[in-house]
């Protein structure tokens, strides 16, 4: 089993600080933007693009506070299906919590969020 809880000790700007690093070494940050969408430049075309295997390993804490209601909002159902599925206890938590402080009359959210809230897959 493999760890996705080691960049969950740090805050979104710790995160992009530790990209940059990255980067100047000229290695890759993709894998770092999986695990912590909400550190990328576009954290919604991030969650809107990650490929459906990849979904399962984001770090819980890419969901804290008002971002966190912002990103949620951009799952496809089907992403919601695998974390359903193959996702751990605290990142469906972390989701169900961001959906619902979403705070939006917006169809699509009120689909998540009945997945969610309705899913056996999602009952926690």
């Amino acid at each position: 089993m493999k760890n996705i809880y080691g960049l969950g000790d740090y805050s979104t700007e710790q995160i992009r600080e530790l990209v940059k690093d990255v980067q100047k070494e000229n290695l890759d940050p993709s894998d770092i933007y999986l695990r912590r969408p909400d550190a990328t430049g576009n954290p919604e075309e991030m969650i809107t693009s990650m490929p459906i295997a990849e979904v399962v390993s984001i770090i819980p804490d890419a969901f804290a506070g008002d971002k966190g209601a912002r990103l949620a909002r951009f799952f496809s159902l089907k992403q919601l299906e695998e974390i359903g599925k193959n996702g751990d206890a605290f990142l469906k938590t972390a989701i169900k919590i961001s959906l619902a402080t979403a705070g939006e009359n917006n169809e699509h959210v009120k689909v998540l969020r009945d997945y969610t809230d309705y899913s056996p897959m999602w009952q926690i």
